[in-house]
């Protein structure tokens, strides 16, 4: 287990950064573990893109979290 998934809890995500802004902590990560496709597990995929979802967190004592996860849009390819 790395550092990152003791801090977050999300196993296979690198944190890239952490930050207090307004009263709160930003946590940005990206996936960094096997890229497949989640129905037939074929790894043969096409990146489409990349988008951000925001993901409200628990909070470490009083300050809000927000996990920020980069995810990239797959296209399997047969």
């Amino acid at each position: 287990m790395t550092r990152s998934e003791l801090v977050s809890g999300l196993l296979d995500y690198e944190m890239n950064d952490i930050r207090i802004q307004d009263g709160g902590i930003q946590i940005w990560a990206r996936y960094g573990g096997v890229r497949s496709c989640p129905h037939c597990g074929g790894e043969r995929l096409r990146n489409k893109g990349r988008y951000e979802r925001c993901v409200h967190y628990e909070n470490w004592g009083l300050r809000h979290c927000v996990v920020r996860l980069e995810a990239c849009k797959w296209h399997f390819q047969s």
